[in-house]
């Protein structure tokens, strides 16, 4: 569990960082010394990474801790497959 919280963090600190860096970008437009097209090409690109990492972090997180719910279905599929039973529609 603990890699997938450490994504979720890193997501989040992303995340963080981009709203830094459009402050910063909203200050350098503000006084007009930022050179053309960078804020709006860099900024973006950062803060949807930072959200893809938060969300997969949070998905990942959700799918480990319910997989060990499934593993008795798992079991009764293995044994319904070695009595020859019909599957279950």
């Amino acid at each position: 569990m603990v890699p997938l919280r450490l994504v979720a963090i890193a997501g989040a600190l992303i995340v963080l960082v981009s709203s830094f860096l459009a402050l910063y970008a909203l200050t350098v437009a503000i006084r007009g010394i930022g050179g053309p097209g960078w804020v709006s090409t860099v900024l973006p690109i950062y803060a949807l990474g930072g959200f893809q990492i938060l969300t997969l972090g949070i998905v990942a997180e959700y799918v480990g801790r319910i997989t060990p719910r499934l593993r008795p279905v798992r079991d009764l599929s293995r044994k319904r497959a070695n009595l020859k039973l019909p599957p279950v529609p």
